[in-house]
């Protein structure tokens, strides 16, 4: 990893070309090549949830794993990213943090009865009605929030 290091790379979901400049934070970095890489704001998404959370590295994990599995609807590639982690020289498997991801999630997360996807929310605000955003139905409110 060398500082100042300019990477120019493809992003997979939109196909034009995005620059990160690296900092030396690989926490930072890889931050702003998933943000790059997945623009989502979808309330249903992991990805976004556990970037929001400040899980960095188990959202890159989690979209490198949504590109081999082809879950995702866009484009499966993720350049940027991958060019990131290779400056870093990161191992793609377990990321750090990604128990505590996994325990924090249950405190911010509802599944809806409807569809099984799970909706993510930092301020906890999905107990005043709220409708899932995967397939319209209403969330029902937990007894007690974390």
């Amino acid at each position: 990893m060398d500082p100042g290091v300019i990477l120019f790379a493809e992003i997979g979901a939109t196909r034009e070309t995005a620059r990160i400049q690296i900092s030396g934070d690989a926490a930072r970095d890889v931050a702003q090549a998933v943000r790059f890489e997945h623009p989502c704001d979808d309330s249903t998404c992991n990805i976004t949830a556990s970037l929001r959370a400040g899980f960095p590295f188990v959202a890159a994990w989690i979209l490198r794993r949504a590109r081999k599995t082809r879950i995702l609807q866009r484009s499966a590639k993720t350049p940027l990213l991958d060019a990131v982690m290779a400056e870093y020289d990161m191992n793609p498997g377990s990321p750090e943090g990604l128990e505590e991801w996994e325990a924090h999630a249950a405190t911010v997360s509802l599944r809806c009865d409807g569809c099984g996807a799970y909706t993510y929310d930092e301020s906890r605000d999905w107990f005043h009605g709220r409708s899932c955003e995967n397939c319209g139905s209403r969330l029902r409110a937990p007894r007690h929030v974390a």
